[in-house]
């Protein structure tokens, strides 16, 4: 996903977060090559000459395919590379669990998340030090 796409992502998520935390983004983490600890996919010099001599100078996923990974010593193909995309969350306040799950366990939220392949949440620290909390049982 290309940085517009993730913005309209961001945008069209935001609503579900409010009042409790900021959406800071989206990103790819968790880089695993054939399942292992890995890399994102490297480009190099055999790609970009494949794709100028035989796909029209498209630099596509069948180039990648076809070319293996740039990286040294890496030499697999663009379908092993995978990574986790997540979205970044930032408490804008002390929150208690109850309102944060509620949150979180949303069927629309999930819903965009699956139409979007983002597998989960990353929080963010915050200046402020805000907390997730259990309720206070009087």
């Amino acid at each position: 996903m290309n940085e517009e796409e993730k913005k309209k992502i961001v945008e069209s998520l935001a609503p579900f977060f409010e009042p409790v935390f900021t959406v800071e983004g989206i990103n790819e983490i968790n880089w695993k090559v054939n399942g292992q600890p890995g890399h994102p996919f490297t480009i190099g010099p055999k790609h970009v000459a494949e794709a100028s001599d035989n796909h029209h100078g498209m630099l596509g996923q069948e180039v990648c395919e076809k070319i293996p990974c740039a990286a040294r010593k890496c030499k697999q193909p663009f379908s092993a590379h995978t990574h986790d995309t997540v979205l970044f969350l930032k408490l804008k306040c002390h929150a208690i669990e109850s309102q944060v799950k509620e949150i979180l366990v949303n069927p629309g939220l999930e819903t965009i998340m699956n139409r979007n392949k983002i597998d989960g949440f990353v929080f963010v620290e915050t200046p402020e030090k805000f907390r997730i909390t259990k309720e206070v049982v009087s």
